[in-house]
Order: structure tokens, then sequence, then C-alpha cells
């Protein structure tokens, strides 16, 4: 498989898919006409008959305006490992994707459809060094008032 990688190429409409519904991986690349999307998982639990794209475990798409898009169902919970390639085998993306049961509300996203491709929620939270600032600049203010009125007492 030659070398190519686009690490920002493949992008899933959910980022964990709930087992037996649909969901779309979109795979963006200018440099093929073609692009073929397969998926498969290391667990023995899986059988290969959990894993559609249209049919089928592995799927070709043409690309259109830039974008492949397929349309994969995961009939159970589990990693999957999502592979999109050229048509001569040129590894544009992978990813990654767990898929949870259907019920099991505390391991699905918030909803904010990020996908597999998304960037992560990086840094921490600012609303600390926010209170912090509103604090200091009550206690300048404070301070300020504090010592005009001990020079016009004076």
């Amino acid at each position: 498989m030659a070398e190519y990688a686009d690490p920002d190429a493949l992008v899933a409409s959910d980022a964990t898919p709930v087992e037996g519904e649909p969901f779309e991986i979109v795979i963006a690349t200018d440099d093929f006409e073609e692009v073929t999307l397969t998926v498969s998982s290391e667990d023995e639990d899986v059988p290969d008959g959990a894993i559609e794209i249209a049919g089928t475990a592995s799927e070709t798409n043409e690309v259109e305006d830039g974008e492949a898009t397929f349309t994969v169902t995961l009939d159970e919970a589990g990693t999957y490992e999502l592979v999109a390639t050229g048509p001569n085998g040129e590894l544009i993306d992978s990813a990654t994707i767990e898929v949870v049961a259907a019920g099991d509300e505390d391991a699905q996203d918030d909803g904010d459809d990020s996908g597999v491709g998304g960037l992560p929620e990086t840094g921490a939270s600012s609303t600390p060094l926010v209170i912090g600032a509103a604090v200091l600049l009550a206690a300048g203010a404070g301070a300020m008032v504090f010592a005009r009125s001990r020079q016009t007492q004076a």
C-alpha cells in the first residue's frame, strides 16, 4: 500500500455511532477520482456480517466535488478500523471508531457531530482566569477609592 495519508480526510457523521443505526463517512480528497472505504474489526465477537457499507464490508465510490460519501451500518457494538484508500491502494486516511450498544446512553457522544477527523478539545477552562481578573480589578478599584479618600481627608 503506497503512503499518502491525509490525517483530516476521513470524517464520520457520528463520533460514537449506535449499533444498527446508519451513519455517514465522508472522505475529502482532490487527488483521486475513486476512493475505497474498508471497515474491519479485530474483535472476535464481531462477525463479518455485522459490517455493512451499502451491503458490503468494502465499497468504492466516485469522488464528487472533492468528497466521497459512504453510508455505514455496524450491527454490533465494538471497535472498528476504517481505512480509506485510493484506486491503487494509496492510503488516504484511517481511523478507529467505537460503536456503542443501543440504549447505552453513557457511551454515546454529546451530539456535537465532531466526527472522527474533528479537532480534539484541548486546553484548560478560562473561567478561573476570568474570575481572578475580576477579583483583581475589584481590589484595584477599591484600593484606588480608599487612596483617594485618604488624600481628600489629609
